[in-house]
């Protein structure tokens, strides 16, 4: 089994894929979404500007979420996995239908230090019989 981040740089494989067609595999996906200037105080992105709880006392408004509530304007968490999935076709993996496992999670930045601008985190493993049986277990 293997096991990747979008923060590791790994060389390409011989074959061009890290995972081959013979593989099920299970992948999480973490999008971080930029935060709206209104979570800021004064509306200005930087360290140590995000709203918390007592500067939303102070100002009488409320604190900003940590988990991503929704917004017409950014795009729906299975629509963004798709596109993950479909731009790791023949890089890390022949198709994306060897994905068998999926998680996908919204939440907004805390990363004050990149002023909270968003990203996105891809782990991804094989899966073998006896994982997936442990796996159906916990269902």
């Amino acid at each position: 089994q293997q096991s990747l981040a979008t923060t590791t740089l790994l060389p390409t494989p011989p074959n061009g894929v890290f995972f081959s067609k013979e593989e099920s595999l299970e992948m999480k996906l973490v999008f971080r979404m930029k935060r709206p200037r209104s979570h800021f105080i004064g509306s200005k992105p930087g360290l140590g500007r995000l709203k918390t709880a007592s500067t939303a006392r102070k100002t009488k408004t409320p604190p900003p979420p940590k988990y991503f509530l929704g917004s017409k304007r950014v795009a729906d968490v299975d629509n963004l996995a798709k596109f993950v999935l479909d731009s790791l076709n023949e890089v890390l993996y022949i198709d994306d239908c060897q994905i068998a496992s999926l998680t996908a999670i919204k939440v907004y930045d805390d990363d004050e230090e990149r002023e909270c601008e968003g990203s996105t985190t891809v782990w991804i493993r094989g899966m073998d019989d006896e994982y997936i049986e442990k796996q159906l277990l916990l269902l």
